[in-house]
């Protein structure tokens, strides 16, 4: 038979067993992995995700160089930097840290490339003619995106408020 002191702790060191030992519920379950960041994909050795080229140490082309992926310094402002005839997303106001460079005419989805740019945008740099149209996905169809704004040509906006970090799309009319 057990002693009082005994039969007394033993409510205790249930409670303290029951805090210690891991929750089973689903909250308790890991979260699912993060998209990889663009540091993170230009730093990987031998093969690229989603058939990108690496062609610098902080850059990597994909889609046969229509889509440019350049790590950047998230320290410094840099000013608007996107080469001649394209368009840049940075993940950051006033043009700092990654950036992705886009040629071409027509829809583009930011979150196609393995960093997924999507919702991540916080600065552009429209450096070619025609019209950027800028687009925030809703819903499961195109048809129930969001115009956010337009730009017109030759056009640096470094900071997207209210806009920052909802941009999905973008679509280049030339």
């Amino acid at each position: 038979m057990l002693t009082a002191p005994i039969r007394r702790a033993i409510p205790v060191g249930v409670t303290v067993l029951a805090l210690l030992l891991p929750a089973t519920s689903a909250a308790a379950t890991d979260p699912p992995p993060h998209p990889p960041t663009a540091a993170a994909v230009t730093a990987t050795q031998g093969p690229l995700p989603d058939g990108g080229t690496r062609i610098s140490p902080t850059e990597i082309s994909y889609d046969n160089g229509r889509a440019i992926l350049r790590t950047g310094d998230a320290s410094a402002a840099i000013g608007p930097d996107c080469p001649l005839s394209s368009f840049c997303v940075y993940d950051m106001t006033n043009y700092r840290s990654t950036r992705l460079a886009l040629t071409g005419c027509g829809f583009f989805d930011l979150g196609k490339y393995p960093f997924y740019f999507n919702d991540r945008a916080e600065s552009l740099h429209f450096n070619a003619s025609g019209v950027l149209w800028v687009y925030d996905h809703r819903g499961t169809e195109h048809s129930t995106d969001v115009t956010l704004f337009k730009l017109a040509a030759y056009t640096a906006k470094p900071d997207l408020t209210p806009y920052r970090n909802i941009t999905d799309h973008l679509y280049r009319q030339c």
